[in-house]
């Protein structure tokens, strides 16, 4: 006995082949965080290298994952207090700009909802006031890094305040990056 199977039928198997396929791969490259002491839940890709969290970060990585050190971006996940006016502001006094102009005025702003909570974007690049290494307390002098971008997102959650993702790193980094980045933040959720 011969079986003939309609184009629709192909069609139909096919698409169910590639959907199967699709949502394994997208289990395969995310990994899921949970933050915010479990109050949110994200999906970041899993070349994000995580790294050792210090003190009142709650999420590092470090992107591309085996870049040299000159092309990594670093990125933070963290709750932390004050205004989102006077986060943006320091975010702007971290950056020099070469001909002395306005950080604040060549920043890009957004706002963003993802699952219903506003979300603040906010697009920097100049030279960098790097002071990593150095407490919030400490008077160490910050090194200048030319050619840095940051990337920079504050969400107003209902159950865990205001909280904040950041990634910092040389311009060419985040501009590869800030697509991922983006497409990360919109997985943002309150766990049910």
């Amino acid at each position: 006995m011969k079986t003939l199977y309609s184009l629709t039928q192909i069609s139909f198997a096919f698409m169910i082949c590639c959907n199967a396929t699709s949502s394994v791969l997208a289990e395969e490259t995310t990994q899921t965080l949970e933050l915010a002491r479990g109050k949110l839940r994200m999906e970041v890709p899993s070349d994000w290298q995580r790294k050792e969290k210090p003190g009142f970060v709650e999420a590092e990585f470090s992107v591309p994952k085996d870049g040299k050190p000159e092309e990594v971006a670093r990125i933070t996940m963290m709750a932390s207090g004050g205004s989102i006016k006077d986060n943006i502001e320091r975010w702007y006094g971290q950056f020099q700009q070469a001909d002395g102009s306005s950080t604040a005025d060549r920043a890009k702003l957004e706002e963003l909802k993802i699952a219903d909570m506003k979300v603040h974007w906010v697009q920097i690049t100049g030279s960098f006031k790097d002071s990593m290494g150095a407490g919030p307390f400490q008077r160490a002098p910050a090194v200048l890094r030319e050619n840095y971008a940051m990337l920079g997102a504050i969400a107003e959650t209902k159950d865990a305040g205001l909280y904040f993702f950041k990634a910092t790193g040389p311009a060419t980094t985040i501009d590869k990056l800030a697509p991922e980045f983006k497409e990360a933040l919109k997985t943002l959720q309150p766990k049910k």
